[in-house]
């Protein structure tokens, strides 16, 4: 089994993502709407439906389309090479640097993922970015970190099926998923992590 991601470049902060405010947004969008209704349409049933169905419509739009201008959004600049986890290793490729580190040198092993690109866990959840990290623990002075995106369910199908087959041969090793809430990933890195 072998799997390829893009690879981000180092400051990229694949643990933010600002979904939510799209919910801000819809909020700003609809008090006026709801308040205009409340008090200038209340005699008007069939108006008021035809304009909540378009307030409606305009919400889901804003879901829809304004997520992808977002700065945790991926996109193609800040991808910098490739990761690969195979059966026997995890790699990576991007300009001046191929590195290739075995599993079963591996002491920690820490993984988050927020889904896959485009991903929701219902109607009035956020999009999820499908931006991901990996913590690499080979020793106490030797850490690796790599941020990556998950962009297709394949590919998350995929992810999660090697997952599954390395946790057995790993000493150490923690899956955060999207259900979780970012600051517990932070503080769990926060005393780990060293940038290479």
């Amino acid at each position: 089994m072998k799997i390829n991601f893009k690879l981000y470049n180092e400051l990229f902060d694949v643990t933010k993502n600002y979904g939510v405010i799209n919910g801000l947004i819809e909020i700003l969008i609809s008090t006026p709407f709801i308040i205009f209704f409340v008090y200038f349409l209340n005699s008007n049933i069939l108006l008021s439906i035809i304009l909540l169905i378009q307030l409606f419509l305009l919400l889901i739009l804003i879901d829809k389309y304004l997520r992808n201008y977002y700065p945790d959004w991926p996109k193609e600049k800040n991808f910098i090479g490739e990761i690969n986890f195979s059966k026997e290793s995890i790699s990576i490729e991007k300009p001046n640097l191929i590195k290739s580190i075995k599993l079963d040198t591996i002491k920690e092993l820490i993984v988050f993922y927020d889904g896959y690109t485009g991903f929701s866990l219902g109607m009035r959840d956020i999009k999820r970015n499908g931006n991901s990290l990996i913590f690499i623990k080979i020793n106490n002075d030797l850490t690796y970190t790599y941020k990556f995106n998950i962009y297709s369910e394949a590919d998350f199908v995929t992810f999660k099926k090697y997952l599954n087959k390395i946790k057995p041969i790993l000493p150490y090793f923690k899956e955060y998923t999207p259900k979780e809430i970012y600051i517990i990933l932070n503080q769990d890195l926060s005393t780990r992590i060293k940038y290479n």
